[in-house]
């Protein structure tokens, strides 16, 4: 659960179709659509510094879901949940939770992932400083947060 003291990695809701792949009608995808510029590269180094990536589509059949996320492992994209909230807030609920919302959607257009990249490093997690304290587990990541010194 949070806790007040605590800063936590910046939680990412990234639409999938027209954000992560240049192409954003579904019903006509391709693996070979090539993903959006420079996507790889900044999810990557998003996620390997601490944030928590949440694929926040409107896919709803399994079987467009499954082609999403064979999508993002063949093109070497990274996440943790795909239309679902993270465990430890403790709460699941239709719409997902996330600090930083990206979509193509946005009502000023989708900026460019460097921009975005640029606005989510000014989170407190990456400016606040004090010691990585280790605050929940999974199997395929470990997730920290950033205390304040006191």
């Amino acid at each position: 659960m949070f806790t007040a003291d605590a800063i936590y990695p910046p939680i990412l809701a990234v639409d999938f179709d027209g954000t992560i792949t240049k192409y954003n009608n579904y019903k006509d995808f391709s693996y070979n659509d090539p993903p959006m510029e420079d996507v790889v590269d900044v999810l990557n180094r998003l996620y390997r510094d601490g944030c928590v990536i949440i694929i926040n589509s409107c896919r709803c059949y399994l079987s467009d879901i499954i082609e999403a996320k064979n999508y993002l492992l063949f093109h070497g994209i990274p996440f943790d949940f795909f239309n679902k909230n993270v465990p430890w807030l403790g709460f699941d609920s239709k719409k997902v939770y996330g600090d930083y919302y990206i979509d193509d959607k946005n009502i000023f257009g989708f900026p460019g992932w460097l921009v975005c990249e640029r606005e989510i490093r000014k989170h407190p997690f990456f400016t606040a400083e004090g010691e990585r304290m280790k605050f929940y587990e999974t199997s395929k990541r470990t997730y920290y947060y950033k205390r304040p010194r006191q």
